[in-house]
């Protein structure tokens, strides 16, 4: 590929049982040098209701990532006291929202989980492994269909940030021969 020379091996494992989706990534380098390395995934979640905007929402994160006009960090945040801090389960009501969340809160497993939950309790979870410190969470005002807007909720499971084979922060670096792996998951009430 041009600009990205490294040959790389990935290996999605999908697994549907009762717990709900998991997902085992392994990423090997086929190659003769170091390869820098980022992984992500960009599944929507609804917990039932029409639009996202009468759900609960919480997000095991202290920090946001500050974007310009293209989606390449600028800085940080911490959430406490924004309009964005929902470590607490609390309405999405409209805002909008297309940002990154890092310094995850994770459970006695190790594991990060960011709930959405329709006002009647159904719920479903997306949570990660420690492979993945980063989440973007999407709430759909940007889809060219006006008629998909806010109907789903898009929780990406990211090893890097936006723009790292950029900038370089997060990115995994793998030697010849050196493999990666990382979990996450989706879970129904």
């Amino acid at each position: 590929q041009p600009g990205y020379p490294w040959r790389l091996t990935v290996t999605n494992t999908w697994s549907l049982g009762d717990r709900g989706l998991a997902v085992l990534t392994t990423i090997r380098n086929d190659s003769d040098s170091t390869a820098p390395v980022a992984a992500g995934f960009h599944p929507y979640i609804t917990a039932g209701t029409p639009t996202i905007d009468d759900a609960l929402l919480m997000v095991p994160a202290a920090t946001r990532i500050l974007t310009g006009d293209q989606q390449i960090p600028v800085g940080r945040e911490g959430v406490a006291g924004t309009a964005y801090d929902f470590r607490s389960p609390r309405r999405l009501g409209d805002l909008e929202i297309d940002h990154t969340y890092t310094d995850l809160s994770r459970d006695a497993d190790g594991l990060a989980r960011l709930r959405l939950t329709a006002p009647d309790g159904d719920e479903v979870t997306v949570w990660v492994d420690a492979a993945y410190p980063y989440l973007e969470v999407f709430t759909g005002d940007a889809l060219p269909d006006p008629s998909r807007r806010r109907r789903g909720l898009g929780v990406e499971p990211m090893t890097a940030p936006p723009n790292a084979l950029a900038s370089g922060e997060a990115v995994v670096h793998l030697d010849p021969a050196g493999q990666w792996q990382g979990r996450w998951g989706i879970e129904p009430s």
